[in-house]
């Protein structure tokens, strides 16, 4: 639990240097919860794919509904585990701030292959 409260709050230092007016808090909890939900729809893709089991709903709209109330419940669950007093308290290093954003981009690229590659061969 502290390396994930780590990055977190790295990604939090982050944006807060690059926004000091903004709302960095907001910001890592989208990003974590769409992390998440990007993880989520693969894990589901490969259970459809070896189970032939139907877990991602077709129509659009139950998509969407399920998507919005699992963010919901990641924005909840991350202000409960890892709430913003926590993050300022962390020290983290400037050389790991800058390459945390880096790190960050290549990651959600990786994941966007993996899922465009699971969506290709499972439909």
């Amino acid at each position: 639990m502290n390396k994930i409260r780590y990055l977190i709050a790295l990604l939090y230092n982050d944006i807060k240097s690059r926004r000091p007016d903004g709302t960095p808090y907001f910001n890592v909890r989208v990003y974590m919860a769409f992390g998440l939900w990007l993880h989520l729809l693969q894990v589901l893709l490969l259970l459809e794919l070896t189970a032939n089991i139907q877990f991602i709903p077709k129509d659009e709209n139950s998509f969407i509904g399920c998507a919005f109330l699992f963010t919901l419940m990641i924005f909840y669950l991350m202000t409960w585990l890892f709430p913003v007093k926590d993050l300022i308290d962390v020290k983290v290093s400037l050389g790991a701030v800058k390459k945390v954003k880096y790190y960050y981009w290549g990651y959600f690229i990786l994941n966007m292959c993996v899922l465009v590659l699971l969506f290709k061969t499972g439909h």
